[in-house]
């Protein structure tokens, strides 16, 4: 008895040490982009829809309906995803819905190059250009790098024609941009220029590249040495003029809104403002209020039809640390994590065999309901009470039919419509049904004394028509 309480007392210790070095661990963050409206990580919405719902003047809900349910244009709509997949149905009720006065807002991180990316680009003259993608990792090496500006200058242009207003955010913020057909009216929102991207990514070339610039410059032979430079910086400018310090900036719309019917269609060339991150952010809510604005006089719904709410891959270089990858990476803990698991194996081995006693063989039990079936028979047939027989029977029946046919033969005024109905399934004569139904009805509802005869009869027609429905 003493050895099993001391036993229970360490596993109680260990499981409480274990607790204690996991509570005291970091709070692991999922950088996984859901815009779900349970998620509480960065790329979630719990934290984003419960300010909108406060904020937002004239409400705001989270919806799961089809886009052709809210398609009435009372409602503004936002859809906020990773990924976008609209089916030709949905786009349909999009037209409808721009066309009934609502203004909707789309705002994808990546577009499915699918029908979705046609459908904008065909009938609205809008194209989504990805030209980033976002690596947890690399931003932290980046970061480091004191030559590293990690943030990007948006531009959100005011609908009266003041100044724009300029914000930085960090640049995986907006990893794509949109190009829009020139001949179609459309207003800028807010826009950016390539030149605050260009000299970060031809840096960060370059030091990814480190060890091989190093290997160049110890060349004794200064000839070779300038010619494997050379080289080295024709590899990455080749082709790519779009790094090149010389070039002009130039300015790409990232929120674009058009006109369409009686409503205005706004595009967002990233989804990441319409998040918890987004949002709890100081350097991105200023953006994210000004787009909310946009849809603030009707009441907004936020939709989640045609999304994608899963992300294909996870962003590397958020693993967190258990003790136990401590442990393993050091040889001695790993001996003495193994020894100790094997001394527990071998308690539990001894301690259960003083501790095994001998395990009575029971028997399966029987299966009475055959008995029990012919004691329900047998009190039928003592009592011979046919009408309640001929009942429960009928009540089965009308499930039956329901179940098979979705109709109601209680219903009277549906007799021809029902009977119809069976007819099509069981393959027998339509008179045959009405008059089946007609004469059971006719048995059940009236208080009379069922001959033994009539009840048979009643069952077989009501057997036959659920087999042949079967």
């Amino acid at each position: 008895m003493k050895t099993s309480r001391g036993f229970i007392m360490t596993i109680l210790s260990l499981l409480a040490v274990l607790i204690v070095l996991q509570l005291s661990m970091p709070h692991k963050y999922v950088w996984l982009e859901t815009h779900d409206g349970n998620d509480s990580e960065p790329y979630g919405c719990m934290v984003f829809d419960s300010v909108m719902r406060s904020s937002m003047p004239k409400g705001y809900e989270v919806t799961d309906k089809r886009l052709n349910q809210i398609a009435d244009g009372r409602h503004n709509v936002l859809i906020a995803a990773e990924k976008l997949n609209l089916s030709e149905t949905e786009a349909d009720a999009l037209k409808r819905m721009l066309n009934n006065g609502a203004t909707v807002m789309i705002a994808v991180t990546n577009f499915l190059r699918d029908e979705t990316d046609s459908i904008l680009a065909y009938d609205y003259g809008v194209v989504h250009c990805k030209y980033l993608f976002r690596d947890v990792s690399n931003l932290i090496n980046q970061n480091n790098d004191n030559d590293y500006r990690p943030y990007t200058t948006i531009f959100y242009d005011k609908s009266n024609g003041s100044t724009p207003e300029k914000m930085q955010l960090y640049d995986f913020m907006f990893g794509s941009y949109l190009l829009c057909d020139e001949e179609s009216e459309y207003r800028e929102i807010a826009h950016v220029f390539n030149h605050d991207r260009a000299n970060p990514y031809a840096r960060i070339y370059f030091k990814s590249n480190q060890q091989r610039q190093k290997e160049i410059m110890k060349e004794p032979d200064e000839g070779t040495r300038l010619r494997k430079l050379e080289d080295f910086n024709e590899e990455f400018y080749k082709g790519n003029d779009y790094y090149n310090d010389d070039l002009p900036p130039v300015k790409h719309p990232v929120a674009i809104e058009k006109k369409v019917g009686k409503g205005r269609l706004i595009v967002v060339a990233s989804a990441l403002p319409f998040s918890n991150y987004g949002i709890l952010s100081r350097r991105n809510t200023r953006l994210t209020s000004l787009l909310m604005a946009e849809l603030a006089d009707k009441p907004t719904l936020r939709s989640t039809k045609g999304t994608s709410r899963f992300s294909d891959s996870m962003l590397p270089g958020k693993e967190e640390k258990t003790p136990l990858d401590y442990v393993f990476s050091q040889p001695s803990l790993t001996e003495a994590w193994q020894l100790m698991l094997f001394t527990i194996l071998l308690f539990l081995i001894f301690n259960a065999r003083r501790r095994q006693r001998v395990i009575p063989v029971y028997k399966a039990p029987r299966n009475h309901n055959i008995e029990f079936v012919k004691l329900i028979g047998t009190l039928y047939w003592q009592r011979h009470d046919n009408n309640d027989l001929l009942q429960k029977k009928y009540a089965t029946f009308v499930d039956a039919i329901r179940h098979s046919t979705a109709a109601d033969i209680t219903n009277i005024a549906d007799d021809e419509e029902n009977s119809q109905a069976i007819a099509a399934l069981t393959g027998m004569p339509h008179d045959r049904i009405i008059e089946t139904l007609k004469q059971l009805r006719f048995l059940v509802s009236n208080e009379l004394q069922v001959s033994d005869s009539e009840m048979k009869k009643a069952i077989d027609s009501m057997n036959e028509i659920t087999r042949k429905l079967s």
